[in-house]
């Protein structure tokens, strides 16, 4: 899905677009990179798991964290979002029950990397 950039294709830094004096809002060492808020402020963005099931190559789904930090030093609540990359049918992806094991073990690491 094109709405969320990869690593390779990031774009420029949040400094490089917004001016160089944005560049004291802080860059989070989990992050991979930045890019100008939907609404304002800057986004910060990292991948943190692909998964694709074996019977669909051509599926995958991606995990990525977001948070949005404002000029005024308010941010957003982090969130993970769910990106769902199938050609066949866009946003929408059949699962089996193995296939939401292997997700929710994903999610709970992920939860306890968030918390701890």
């Amino acid at each position: 899905m094109g709405d969320r950039p990869g690593p390779d294709d990031a774009g420029p830094t949040f400094a490089q677009v917004l001016g160089e004096d944005l560049d004291d809002t802080g860059h989070p060492a989990w992050c991979q990179f930045d890019r100008p808020g939907a609404v304002g402020g800057v986004e910060h963005v990292s991948r943190l798991f692909e998964w694709r099931p074996s019977y669909m190559p051509d599926v995958a789904m991606t995990g990525w964290l977001r948070r949005v930090s404002y000029r005024d030093g308010s941010e957003e609540t982090p969130v993970v979002v769910l990106q769902v990359d199938n050609p066949e049918q866009p946003g929408e992806m059949g699962m089996t029950a193995e296939d939401l094991a292997s997700l929710a073990e994903h999610l709970l690491v992920l939860r306890r990397t968030l918390l701890g």
